[in-house]
């Protein structure tokens, strides 16, 4: 089939904190590569009335929907996930009631995420992130669990 400019060739579904845009994305476009960008929880509560609680029930429903399409759905990891795992780093609204429940759903699905994506659209090489790299040194990272600390470490393994 020949793409055209108003034909989509992927889903990408910024800050999600808790809102449920997403599913209407997914509902008009089913079938199409999907990248969430990362930042799934701690929502505006007050601009928009997203509760903690639902946001992490959308949290949830997303981690299952890249379960039941894994080869078409990226999910890549923000400054409000990190925070959840890595006790050194936090950012507004952290959801503390939820702390654990949250690192601990993290935890068992970390190989569900990705740090950066690079994926090849009309025959250009593009990088996808939470927030973006600098182009004159972009570091390619591994994401290690330490069992034994129950934290993330994040491994640079080389520099271009």
């Amino acid at each position: 089939m020949e793409q055209n400019a108003k034909t989509p060739i992927m889903l990408i579904i910024p800050d999600v904190h808790g809102r449920m845009f997403w599913r209407t994305a997914i509902r008009l476009y089913p079938n199409l590569p999907t990248i969430f960008l990362g930042d799934y929880l701690d929502p505006y509560t007050y601009l928009d009335g997203t509760l903690p609680s639902e946001a992490l029930c959308e949290f949830r429903d997303i981690l299952q929907y890249k379960k039941e399409n894994r080869d078409r759905v990226t999910l890549l990891l923000g400054n409000h996930d990190v925070h959840y795992f890595d006790p050194k780093y936090n950012c507004s609204r952290k959801d503390w009631m939820s702390q654990e429940v949250i690192a601990d759903l993290f935890f068992k699905n970390l190989s569900l995420f990705k740090l950066t994506v690079f994926l090849n659209v009309y025959g250009k090489k593009l990088l996808f992130s939470h927030a973006g790299a600098r182009s004159c040194v972009l570091p390619c990272c591994v994401l290690l669990l330490d069992m034994q600390r129950n934290q993330v470490v994040f491994l640079l393994l080389h520099m271009r």
